[in-house]
């Protein structure tokens, strides 16, 4: 069936950008580099396989937010997803380090999370604002909608390019 091909696809590509983070080939370095973090192994799939354009994206996979921050300057990513519940650091205090650190302040963020009520008594505008204000620049809410999400994930790629623009003309 089809479906199993596709699988082994995504699988097969998913290990090709993994290895372009060792050895990067020169047409990675005209493509826009997005970095999903996610502690999930199906979710990081599963988005990667959403955002996935062999000729305009390198996804690169990050399995938690203390392993994005010692690789960022091997990735230097344009843009990041984020999944905002993790084992070991939440989403919302990685994206506040992010904010903070000067080389990171200015890459977009789009955050990754189920919108409901839990535990914490929150609303989805709570959580969302909550969200916003830790420094995700945009939110998809699972179930994640693959057309929105590249939408994001292209916007997103365009507000880096604008302001890296910006930064080269002003220099």
């Amino acid at each position: 069936m089809r479906a199993g091909k596709d699988n082994t696809d995504d699988a097969n590509t998913m290990q090709t950008n993994i290895a372009r983070i060792v050895q990067p080939d020169a047409a990675d370095h005209a493509r826009t580099t997005i970095l999903v973090v996610d502690d999930d192994a199906t979710a990081r799939l599963t988005i990667s396989a959403m955002i996935s354009n062999e000729d305009e994206y390198r996804v690169v996979l990050g399995t938690g937010a203390a392993e994005a921050r010692e690789r960022l300057p091997l990735i230097e990513p344009d843009v990041i997803v984020c999944d905002f519940v993790m084992d070991e650091v939440s989403g919302d205090e990685f994206f506040r380090w992010l904010k903070a650190d000067r080389r990171w302040r200015y890459v977009p963020i789009i955050a990754v999370t189920r919108l409901a009520h839990g535990s914490s008594g929150l609303d989805n505008s709570q959580v969302r604002a909550n969200l916003l204000n830790a420094g995700a620049d945009a939110i998809a809410a699972k179930p994640i909608n693959a057309a929105e999400l590249r939408a994001m994930v292209y916007a997103a790629a365009r507000t880096r390019r604008l302001y890296q623009n910006l930064m080269r003309e002003g220099s």
